[in-house]
């Protein structure tokens, strides 16, 4: 797979109507697309809420110019977002030698953001 370079600044906002459609969509559908053995056991959540200072230090580590959001799942098959910086030609800063993926890390990885459910905020708009 060929690293692709940063998407453009100001390229990633949409309109809170658009992003309510779209939480709404996934939603409806979440436990749609998982097999029927793995229905009701809350694997996919709505969200996941991350202190901002945390968020902070992980996007002014040196070298970061943006954000990736990978998807990993623990042990108890929930799903957890988990949140890597990013160099200007897309590159994650958590390898030390990319030629042999040697994962080593450099600086911060995210990961263990509150999940929504449970914990969700019934006054946030994109949550109701």
């Amino acid at each position: 797979m060929k690293n692709q370079p940063l998407p453009e600044v100001g390229s990633h906002f949409i309109k809170p109507e658009t992003a309510l459609e779209m939480i709404r969509l996934y939603r409806k559908n979440k436990e749609n697309i998982l097999a029927p053995e793995f229905k009701e056991k809350n694997l996919l959540c709505f969200s996941e809420t991350f202190n901002g200072l945390d968020v902070e230090s992980l996007i002014t580590q040196a070298g970061c110019r943006g954000l990736r959001i990978y998807y990993g799942m623990k042990d108890d098959l929930q799903v957890h977002a988990i949140l890597v910086g990013v160099d200007a030609n897309g590159n994650g800063l958590f390898y030390r030698n990319a030629n042999v993926m040697e994962l080593i890390p450099l600086d911060l990885i995210m990961e263990d953001g509150q999940r929504c459910p449970p914990a969700c905020n019934d006054d946030d708009l994109l949550n109701s």
